[in-house]
């Protein structure tokens, strides 16, 4: 699984690299892509096979998080925020969470939609893409 990432990682760079260059862009360019598409797919079925094995990760519980409240009675109440290192988007712990779950989430649509999404995405892709104009002004005196 970790060679299949750096492997995606520096097919991404690569691609990136080449695009600088409008000459070879399109003929290595759509190669790279093709290669990433399949190593992809590879990933996905491994990536699947491992959640059918070990079962869908279990999010950390942080049992240390505790709210208190007063409700109508100005009684404490408290509540447990076991997800709450989840609020943090930029924290490493959270990154990771994400990355795992759009890696399983890829596997998924990899394993059990097909070609269905790479549909859907150009679908999306060509009735997104237009051109798009400000909001008209009068210029002048």
């Amino acid at each position: 699984n970790d060679k299949a990432k750096e492997l995606i990682n520096k097919l991404k760079d690569d691609i990136v690299a080449i695009q600088g260059d409008e000459k070879k862009a399109n003929k290595e360019t759509k190669g790279l892509k093709d290669s990433l598409k399949t190593l992809k797919r590879k990933y996905g079925k491994l990536k699947w096979n491992d959640v059918q094995e070990k079962g869908y990760p279990k999010p950390k519980r942080d049992e240390s998080v505790v709210d208190v409240y007063k409700n109508a009675k100005d009684e404490d109440v408290k509540v447990n925020d076991y997800y709450r290192w989840l609020e943090d988007p930029d924290s490493k712990e959270t990154r990771e969470w994400i990355d795992e779950q759009v890696d399983i989430c890829g596997a998924y649509l990899n394993n059990n939609c097909g070609d269905t999404v790479t549909k859907i995405y150009n679908a999306l892709e060509e009735n997104l893409n237009f051109p798009r104009y400000g909001t008209p002004s009068r210029k002048g005196k």
